[in-house]
């Protein structure tokens, strides 16, 4: 058996933090997404994989993962980019795959081993055609909704209005040829894409589709708070581990700390990660739930809670950033202020490519891309996204979306009058 992980999208509904990094190397409690589902295929022993990327997404990835992870061998596979869809991706890996069988997974997802574990498992015991991956989910229209009768699936509907089941596709296949022949017939959906449903379908009307219903832990990382509520479930499972410099700090819980980190003089609150290179202090407060990247400083009275900074970004002086994902090398003024509740207390909406969704969370804050810089006294309401690139002037309250590149200045009406001392 061979592992395909699909990870050539553009990952559009988490921009503005993934204009420069592939969805699939976004941190979820300190590692990779990328890398629980390499190490879930080594932990089954297939010894070759295939990562399908794009023209956008090869280059870091490859700089990521490299040739091999653990005893497997790490083959790269291009997509053609004017082939757009899920099952675009499974063609893709084709000629790799052969005459296998495959262990399919989109890239964009975290998933715990022992439901990947049960579904080879029971594909290889019953010597079927393609066996699926279900999970639970709270709002079936968002997915693909499979019907089940004792494992074997008898309907697949994409995003219903009305849905029968809660049951959503996991997007964790193992198939055999007779799937990969169904792949290479699809035609594209009233969408323009090609997707990996329609060869469900196929499948599921001839009987050979079947399905296991997940038991741990699974998200489909689509949205901003999906990529935070991973975060926050993956915190939950990391051990206490300093082998990095403190000085006249206070670590409780379980916090990370890598070797080549600095926390000086500061208040550390576990479950967190800190990586290499990364200075926290003097004077900080990490709160739980918190990633901190490499090269990322963090000081002066800056509180940072529940929030994920990618590399080289820079806090310093008297920030707050609340319940956000941070972009690279973004810099923050002092006293910049990432606000993260409403009046109300009501559930924070955020636009996801133009469409304006109910977050359900009540605590968000802001989704920054990268190279972005912060004027001092700076302001973002709740659930508020900064394209890469952009400076946002100094007092300057942001109150809708900013576009990438794009720079937002506060005008003043100042008047100057003569003190009377008469």
């Amino acid at each position: 058996m061979k592992g395909v992980i699909l990870a050539g999208g553009n990952s559009t509904r988490l921009h503005p933090v993934t204009e420069d990094i592939s969805k699939c190397l976004l941190p979820v409690g300190g590692k990779a997404i990328i890398d629980y589902l390499l190490g879930h295929m080594d932990a089954l022993g297939i010894a070759e994989i295939g990562i399908v990327v794009s023209d956008a997404s090869a280059a870091s990835i490859k700089e990521h993962v490299g040739s091999s992870f653990g005893n497997a061998k790490i083959t790269y596979l291009n997509q053609d980019a004017k082939a757009k869809g899920s099952a675009a991706a499974v063609q893709a890996a084709i000629p790799f795959i052969g005459k296998d069988e495959a262990l399919i997974v989109a890239g964009d997802i975290v998933v715990d081993f022992q439901d990947v574990k049960e579904v080879v498992g029971f594909h290889k015991r019953h010597k079927i055609e393609a066996t699926m991956l279900v999970a639970t989910v709270a709002d079936p229209r968002r997915y693909g909704i499979v019907e089940l009768h004792e494992k074997k699936v008898f309907d697949i509907i994409e995003k219903p209005a009305e849905p029968k089941s809660s049951l959503a596709n996991a997007s964790v296949y193992v198939v055999g040829r007779r799937f990969i022949d169904e792949i290479k017939r699809v035609q594209p959906s009233q969408r323009g894409e090609l997707e990996i449903t329609s060869a469900l379908y196929e499948m599921c009307n001839e009987g050979l589709l079947y399905a296991i219903p997940a038991k741990g832990y699974w998200n489909d990382i689509g949205t901003p708070w999906d990529l935070l509520a991973a975060n926050e479930h993956y915190m939950g499972r990391i051990r206490k581990r300093v082998e990095g410099t403190v000085k006249d700090s206070t670590i409780i819980g379980n916090a990370v700390i890598e070797k080549g980190a600095h926390v000086l003089n500061s208040y550390v609150e576990g479950p967190c990660y800190i990586s290499k290179g990364a200075v926290v202090g003097p004077f900080a407060h990490i709160r739980k739930y918190t990633y901190i990247g490499p090269g990322v400083e963090v000081g002066g009275f800056s509180i940072v809670k529940n929030s994920i900074l990618l590399g080289g970004t820079k806090a310093k002086h008297l920030t707050y950033i609340g319940d956000s994902i941070i972009g690279h090398n973004c810099n923050f003024g002092s006293s910049t202020q990432l606000a993260n509740l409403r009046f109300d207390r009501k559930a924070i909406c955020m636009s996801v490519n133009g469409k304006e969704y109910d977050t359900g969370r009540n605590k968000l804050g802001c989704v920054v891309g990268p190279n972005v810089n912060f004027g001092v006294n700076s302001v973002v309401l709740p659930g508020k996204k900064i394209g890469g690139g952009s400076i946002i002037g100094p007092g300057v309250i942001v109150a809708d979306d900013v576009p990438p590149k794009t720079r937002v200045l506060a005008r003043q009406n100042i008047e100057h009058t003569p003190i009377d001392t008469g």
